[in-house]
């Protein structure tokens, strides 16, 4: 949200009902990343559809989170995982943000799902052209330095 004093007041940049859905850009993801793995020969014996992300009912996951973290001690703090998966419930089924695009004085046309999607094309385009080594796991940002180590 942005806020502008000398207009109406609060703005919502957001896609509003045109926001794509998660699979939608999952789909879309995964076909570019499939086009790059057949053109590459050092990918092309890979089954990329192994990798295929899939989504589950914001149910399911509850109930499998709240499985695993029942098996674990009760002097155990909470996880990353679980305290992430609490603030993302209340999004669970919540309707889609209002957008104030396409009403803001000289400002940008609200946006369609066509003109999210054009748009999302080209940002998959790049994140491909990246390092390799970017994606790994252990990779760390140049210049921080490495974690103190205990002696011994």
């Amino acid at each position: 949200m942005a806020h502008n004093s000398n207009e109406r007041g609060d703005y919502w940049i957001t896609a509003g009902t045109a926001a794509l859905e998660m699979t939608r850009i999952i789909d879309m993801a995964y076909h570019k990343a499939a086009a790059r793995a057949r053109d590459d020969a050092t990918l092309r014996h890979i089954d990329s559809s192994l990798f295929r992300t899939r989504l589950i009912s914001p149910a399911v996951c509850d109930n499998i989170l709240d499985s695993v973290l029942a098996r674990t001690s009760p002097q155990a703090a909470p996880s990353v995982i679980l305290r992430a998966a609490r603030l993302m419930a209340g999004y669970n089924g919540a309707a889609d943000f209002p957008t104030s695009l396409g009403d803001i004085p000289d400002g940008p046309d609200k946006p369609t799902t066509d003109d999210l999607t054009a748009t999302l094309d080209p940002v998959l385009d790049h994140l491909l052209t990246l390092p390799q080594h970017l994606w790994a796991l252990d990779h760390r940002p140049t210049g921080l330095a490495e974690p103190a180590r205990k002696a011994g």
